[in-house]
C-alpha cells in the first residue's frame, strides 16, 4: 500500500496495472502453444458465458460469474498459460457487457481476469509439486486467485480513487469467496469429463445456464413492460385527481361568488379574505399544501350566509361548517370556517373557544376577515383607510387577535398591494 500512498493520479495506477497485465498475457500467449484447438473451443466457452449467462450468478462487478468454471477448467487440462488466455478472453467480454465503465474501472477487471489465474495457478501448481491433494490443490487455486480477481483491485480502486469496484465486496465476501470455491470445484470437474473426451459435459454446463438467462430476460421484459403500464396508470390516475381537484376549486371560487353576490357588493370580498389569509400564511412560513387549505377555507368562511339570509350570525357558520364537513378531506377546511369567528380572549361564537382552542389557520383567517371588513366601502359611507384600520386592529390585540398574525397582517398589508386595496363598490340594481 505504501506504493498506492505516493499522491498519483488514478490513471497512473490503472496504467501501470495495465502494463502488466499485458506482460503475463504475452508470457501466455508464447507458453500456451499447444492443444490449439481445445483452447479456442474453451475460450469460445467462456466468451459465451459471460455475454448471455454473466448476469444470473454474480457478486458484485460480475467478477464471480459461470465462466469461472471455464477458467479452472482450461488450468486443470493445459496449466496455468491456457487459464490466463481464457481468464483474458473471459475479462474482455465482461467490459464488452458492461456500460458506463471508466478506464480505471476497466484496466482493474482486465488485470484481475489475468491476476487470477496466474497466482492462482503457480500456487496451485507449486502444491502439486509439493505432494498436495488435487481437492487441497484447488482449495489453494481459489483462495488465491479470489484474492488477486476480486479483493486486489477493490482494495486498489478504494486507496486510489472512486470506491466503483470497492463497493462491490462490501458485506459479501465470505459469501463470493464460497461461490468462487464451489465454482473452482465444478472446474475441475469438468476438466475430468473433458479429459476422458467427454466434451458433452461442456454443453450440458453451457446450454443450461444460456436457456436459464434468455428465460430470466423474457421475464424481465415482461416485468419491465407492466412496470411500464403501471406507471401509465398512475400517471393518468393521479392526473384524474388532479382535474377532480381542480372542480372542487372551481366550486368553492363559485360557491364564493355567490357568498359575495348576496351581499350586493361587488367587491369579492371572499376572494380578498383569502388572499390576504394566504399572504399572511406565506409570511408565516406555511408549505404550499397548507397555504392551499387556507386559501380554501377562507373562500368558504361565509358560505353558511347561502343558507341563512340576513346578517352573520352564530347560525350561519353552523351551518357553513356542516355543509363544508359533508366534503371528504375537508376536515381541516371545515375547522377555519367553524371557528374564524372565535377570538383569544372568548368573546367569539359560535363556542366562544379560548387561547390555543383556536387553531392558528382559523386565527389567520378571522384576522384577515376583520381586515377586509374594515377596510371595505359600506352602502352608507366609505371603509377604513389601511392605517386606520391597522390601528382598530391593534387596539384589540393581543386580548382578542394573536399579536404573532397580527405581525403577518403587517407585513404583507401595505397601501401598495392589490390584494388589500379597498375596493369600488357596486351600485345595487333597481328591481
Amino acid at each position: 500500500m505504501s506504493f498506492w500512498s505516493l499522491e498519483l493520479p488514478p490513471e497512473a495506477g490503472a496504467r501501470a496495472v495495465a502494463a502488466l497485465a499485458v506482460t503475463g498475457l504475452v508470457w501466455a500467449v508464447l507458453a500456451a502453444w499447444h492443444a490449439p484447438v481445445a483452447l479456442a473451443a474453451l475460450v469460445a466457452c467462456a466468451v459465451v458465458l459471460e455475454l448471455f449467462a454473466g448476469d444470473i450468478l454474480r457478486a458484485g462487478g460480475r467478477v464471480i460469474s459461470p465462466s469461472l468454471t471455464i477458467v479452472v477448467a482450461a488450468f486443470a487440462l493445459y496449466g496455468t498459460p491456457a487459464a490466463v488466455l481464457v481468464g483474458f478472453a473471459r475479462g474482455g467480454a465482461r467490459l464488452l457487457s458492461s456500460r458506463a465503465l471508466s478506464s480505471a474501472d476497466g484496466a482493474f477487471i482486465l488485470a484481475g481476469s489475468v491476476f487470477g489465474p496466474m497466482l492462482g495457478g503457480v500456487v496451485a501448481t507449486l502444491a502439486s509439486a509439493f505432494g498436495v491433494a488435487t481437492p487441497l490443490a484447488a482449495a489453494f487455486y481459489a483462495v488465491t486467485a479470489f484474492g488477486a480477481e476480486v479483493l486486489a483491485p477493490a482494495a486498489c480502486m478504494r486507496s486510489i480513487g472512486p470506491p466503483s469496484l470497492a463497493l462491490a465486496g462490501d458485506g459479501i465476501a465470505g459469501w463470493a469467496l464460497a461461490a468462487f470455491g464451489a465454482l473452482t470445484a465444478l472446474g475441475y470437474l469438468l476438466a475430468r469429463d473433458i479429459t476422458v473426451g467427454d466434451w458433452r459435459a461442456l454443453g450440458y454446463f453451457v446450454v443450461p445456464l444460456i436457456v436459464v438467462r434468455i428465460s430470466y430476460s423474457a421475464l424481465r421484459a415482461r416485468s419491465e413492460r407492466y412496470l411500464t403500464a403501471l406507471e401509465r396508470e398512475n400517471v393518468d390516475f393521479f392526473d384524474k385527481i388532479g382535474k377532480l381537484d381542480r372542480i372542487n376549486g372551481d366550486l368553492i371560487e363559485a360557491l364564493a361568488f355567490a357568498v359575495d353576490y348576496r351581499d350586493g357588493i361587488d367587491s369579492g370580498r371572499s376572494r380578498r379574505t383569502a388572499q390576504v389569509a394566504t399572504s399572511m400564511g406565506q409570511t408565516l412560513g406555511y408549505a404550499s399544501t397548507e397555504l392551499e387549505t387556507l386559501r380554501r377555507g377562507a373562500l368558504l368562511h361565509d358560505v353558511g350566509m347561502l343558507a341563512m339570509p340576513g346578517q352573520r350570525t352564530p347560525r350561519h357558520v353552523e351551518v357553513g361548517t356542516r355543509l363544508v364537513a359533508r366534503w371528504r378531506d375537508y376536515a381541516q377546511v371545515a375547522e377555519i370556517v367553524e371557528q374564524h369567528c372565535e377570538l383569544l380572549d372568548g368573546s367569539g361564537y359560535p363556542h366562544g373557544l379560548r387561547a390555543d382552542a383556536i387553531g392558528m389557520p382559523a386565527r389567520i383567517v378571522g384576522l384577515a376577515t376583520k381586515y377586509v371588513d374594515l377596510t371595505t366601502p359600506r352602502p352608507l359611507g366609505a371603509g377604513m383607510s389601511h392605517d386606520e384600520a391597522l390601528d382598530e386592529i391593534r387596539t384589540m390585540t393581543p386580548d382578542k387577535y394573536d399579536p404573532m398574525v397580527v405581525q403577518a397582517l403587517e407585513a404583507v398589508s401595505t397601501p401598495a398591494s392589490a390584494d388589500v386595496l379597498p375596493l369600488i363598490r357596486r351600485e345595487k340594481r333597481a328591481r
